[in-house]
């Protein structure tokens, strides 16, 4: 066999046979080929020596006395540590109930017999080469989860840091900018507090926006299933945002049904998801634009919620940029603007984990529509 397709260093397999003259070949075969090999006469036996060996592959004989082949890698796959162990059975059955049947107790692939000798090196190469690369691909999967939740573990910590004295700055703000323990004397701090005011809130809403995407993408993000008035949840989202729209000089209008638009969602995460799309179209609209909220029945009984911006708008392909976490557009046509990115994506991730749809068209320098689509199954009788 060449250098290069030895393990390095050499692989066990463990051999399961019960015929003398058969465990030899097998034996003399693989030891040739560069592998170290464990005998053992049964299945019983070999499976206490696999849970003692913990071999890179078994080859295990399908017909043995007492526990026979299938058994054995039943019993094989139901140990933890030996469930991702490569297990080749050998078999004279060619039968498709018997293959089935092996495939079912967790075999990996079958050599049948009367056993190739030349080729069983190469059939315990690419085994042990595919075993190689899945453990590779699950390490790789295991510490991106690890590193996922030690990300979300951080923001956790560190929004709790935060939060505690933004709370003070904030109340204390409002304290002193309504004059509660007495007047200040110049009207000008009274400016610079409502500054700190609205800086302090808008903070607290985006350190609470990436904590809840974090949350959201590790599936750890809070969910309602109630019935709920979608009319109502996007008149109540849009109270917050029509100061804002007026101090920007931006003419905000919102058309909904005077009927309850019932839907299965949870209110709050709705509410915010809304607030965060027309949130960003006010931001993205310069002064004298409009921005507009709708809230349609389709005739295919979607329900849609429309939002549409006379802003900067977006190239197609910075939509996709949009809608990533922690991504900016900086379009030559695009005002600087501050923020983490993260709204529309949050957005887009509450209306996917309430099976709805969120997506995008822009022409830059004319404005963006984002919708928002609920299949007709998100409806409440």
């Amino acid at each position: 066999m060449p250098d290069a397709f030895v393990s390095h260093p050499p692989a066990m397999v463990l051999v399961v046979v019960d015929d003398p003259a058969q465990r030899l070949i097998f034996k003399e075969t693989l030891i040739n080929a560069g592998y170290r090999v464990e005998e053992a006469v049964a299945g019983l036996d070999g499976l206490e020596k696999a849970q003692q060996l913990k071999p890179d592959l078994i080859a295990l004989d399908v017909m043995m006395p007492g526990m026979d082949g299938f058994e054995a890698c039943a019993a094989i796959r139901k140990d933890e540590t030996l469930r991702h162990v490569p297990v080749m059975m050998v078999t004279g059955l060619e039968d498709v109930d018997s293959i089935e049947r092996g495939f079912v107790a967790g075999a990996t692939d079958f050599v049948t017999k009367p056993v190739n000798w030349l080729l069983l090196e190469y059939s315990v190469m690419y085994l042990l080469r595919t075993i190689r690369m899945e453990s590779e691909l699950r390490a790789a999967k295991e510490q991106a989860e690890s590193v996922n939740r030690a990300k979300t573990a951080f923001i956790a910590n560190i929004s709790h840091e935060l939060r505690t004295p933004l709370h003070a700055i904030i109340g204390f703000s409002e304290v002193m900018h309504a004059q509660t323990v007495g007047t200040m004397g110049d009207d000008i701090y009274r400016d610079y507090l409502e500054e700190v005011l609205n800086g302090g809130r808008n903070l607290l809403t985006m350190i609470d926006s990436i904590i809840d995407l974090a949350k959201a993408e590790s599936g750890a993000l809070s969910m309602q299933r109630d019935t709920v008035d979608l009319s109502s949840v996007v008149d109540s989202a849009l109270v917050g945002l029509t100061d804002k729209a007026r101090d920007a000089g931006v003419a905000l209008t919102v058309d909904t049904p005077k009927r309850v638009v019932p839907i299965k969602g949870d209110e709050q995460r709705l509410r915010q998801m809304v607030a965060q799309v027309v949130s960003s179209a006010v931001k993205f609209t310069p002064e004298a634009g409009a921005v507009s909220v709708s809230l349609e029945d389709d005739a295919d009984n979607t329900i849609t919620i429309a939002i549409s911006d006379t802003g900067v708008g977006m190239a197609p392909e910075e939509i996709a940029t949009a809608l990533s976490p922690f991504s900016q557009v900086n379009g030559s046509l695009t005002r600087p603007q501050n923020g983490a990115g993260v709204g529309l994506p949050l957005a887009a991730t509450i209306a996917r984990l309430h099976d709805a749809k969120l997506a995008m068209d822009s022409t830059p320098g004319l404005g963006t529509r984002v919708t928002i689509a609920f299949p007709a199954a998100c409806r409440a009788s």
